[in-house]
């Protein structure tokens, strides 16, 4: 819950896929071990990245080290809150579920 009060595993994100990203921009990437994260951007340094979650009670150790520039899925343009959406119009958008 790294990221909450600002998204929850039952909410749903939409990313747009873009090289252009800006230090509080909520991004989406790969992290080493192969999963999909949410994060926010904290500092950008050439082609490495710093992230960070929003809850200031909980810390990251995804977030001690930068992450490639390489590794960003998209970025966050927009969240559906607890996720109750459903259709045939969701299965047509790209986006990418957080669910454990």
């Amino acid at each position: 819950m790294s990221m909450f009060p600002e998204l929850t595993h039952e909410d749903l994100v939409v990313t747009w896929s873009t090289r252009k990203i800006r230090e509080k921009d909520l991004i989406v990437f790969v992290s080493e071990n192969n999963q999909k994260l949410v994060k926010m951007v904290s500092k950008i340094e050439g082609s490495q990245i710093n992230v960070v979650g929003t809850n200031p009670l909980l810390g990251s150790t995804l977030t001690s080290k930068p992450i490639s520039s390489e590794a960003i899925i998209g970025k966050v343009v927009f969240t559906w809150k607890g996720q109750r959406v459903r259709g045939k119009f969701l299965e047509s958008l790209s986006f990418h579920s957080f669910r454990r």
